[in-house]
């Protein structure tokens, strides 16, 4: 997944990080180059987009991109009532770094957030891997005293 850098500018900005730090990670980044190496070296090329592999700061910058994304949708799912109502509030989604799990009442609920996911993700230059996206359910079937959970692929309709 790479991440343009302005939407990485806007996103520390829309969470209140001082100009000064965003200026200065503007100035690390701006101006990048980078080589591909195998047998033999390529020319260098001007590198736009991502943040820097093995860089600390990567996923923290990541996330705050994320962070963005999620938000907006936080806000059309709690106004929508997708989730698991939790006490007062609506749980929706947990994530880690680059792993999201959606939570929703039914497999039509789970589609819709994805589709929004994917439409919002990609406004930032992210895009889901559908071939790695599980539907996790809790309904069990009982075969004796077992209970079985079900793990399948999301597969794309159409």
């Amino acid at each position: 997944m790479t991440l343009s850098h302005e939407s990485i500018w806007s996103s520390l900005q829309e969470q209140n990080v001082p100009l000064q730090y965003i200026d200065v990670l503007k100035r690390l980044y701006e101006g990048q180059t980078g080589q591909i190496v195998a047998d033999v070296t390529s020319r260098s090329f001007a590198v736009g987009r991502g943040t820097k592999q093995g860089d600390p700061l990567s996923p923290a910058l990541f996330n705050a991109v994320l962070e963005g994304v999620m938000r907006n949708l936080r806000i059309k799912w709690k106004s929508q009532r997708v989730g698991l109502r939790v006490g007062s509030d609506i749980l929706n989604n947990l994530r880690f770094a680059d792993d999201i799990l959606l939570i929703g009442r039914s497999r039509a609920q789970i589609r819709h957030m994805l589709e929004d996911l994917a439409l919002e993700a990609g406004k930032v230059g992210l895009k889901l891997h559908m071939g790695k996206t599980k539907v996790l359910t809790s309904r069990t079937e009982r075969r004796g005293c077992i209970a079985q959970q079900h793990v399948d692929v999301l597969e794309r309709e159409g």
